[in-house]
């Protein structure tokens, strides 16, 4: 029962370390569409460049997909996913969840709110059954993660779709760490952004509202190398 309630800690450390990338990707996609849009004149810049920026701009698009979908994934047949799917499962087991937040308490000096834990699962299961995941999710399964022919063209997916999501698996994370009493906090970012706008796989931007640059914090997250801590209940 130990090794299964310190599973669910070392999911939720993976979980936290990824959302300082994700916030990592957004910004640099917001400090990119703030100086390159392309709805904006053409830029007076070399052909080759023009194509090196769009190039850029999708590579750092298709990571954000990938990594909001794989951090909403449901639960895996294998049990090796760090995902809100996996976790959401683990603490559908009453026992498990209960001896977790009792040895949190006594172990480490925590104050779980097992209510927090509950508002994880019904909001995910909101969130995971919702249309804007679908949209990102079939984007994300079908022209990045592999390459299918389709019968009929995908949903439009938006800017503003990637980042609520991102905005919710924030909320997700905070409410995980507080219901496991918060020792220690979640250590990403707390700053947040909602540029609107339409964009395609291959990374076009076709509208969206100016964004202030807020590359120098998202430097700082993305050059961190993540390590997983080991925040265990107690010791062996």
């Amino acid at each position: 029962m130990l090794d299964r309630a310190n599973d669910i800690l070392e999911r939720a450390d993976t979980l936290n370390d990824a959302v300082s990338n994700l916030q990592a990707f957004r910004r640099l996609l917001e400090d990119l569409n703030d100086r390159t849009s392309v709805d904006l004149p053409a830029l007076d810049l070399p052909q080759q460049q023009v194509q090196a920026i769009v190039m850029v701009r999708a590579a750092i698009l298709r990571s954000t997909i990938s990594l909001v979908v794989a951090t909403l994934d449901p639960a895996d047949r294998r049990g090796n996913r760090a995902s809100f799917g996996e976790i959401v499962k683990l603490l559908s087991d009453e026992t498990l969840e209960e001896f977790l937040l009792t040895t949190l308490h006594k172990g480490r000096g925590a104050m779980p709110v097992k209510q927090k834990l509950r508002e994880v699962r019904d909001h995910y299961d909101q969130i995971s059954t919702g249309k804007t995941f679908k949209r990102v999710r079939d984007l994300r399964h079908n022209a990045i993660a592999h390459l299918l022919l389709q019968d009929k063209p995908l949903a439009a997916v938006e800017y503003s779709d990637i980042f609520v999501l991102a905005d919710e698996i924030e909320r997700l994370v905070v409410w995980l760490y507080e219901g496991f009493g918060n020792i220690p906090p979640p250590n990403f970012s707390a700053l947040k952004s909602r540029p609107q706008g339409r964009l395609n796989c291959s990374g076009g931007l076709i509208s969206r509202a100016r964004q202030p640059c807020l590359l120098d914090q998202s430097t700082a997250f993305f050059s961190q190398n993540p390590v997983l801590r080991q925040r265990r209940v107690c010791a062996r």
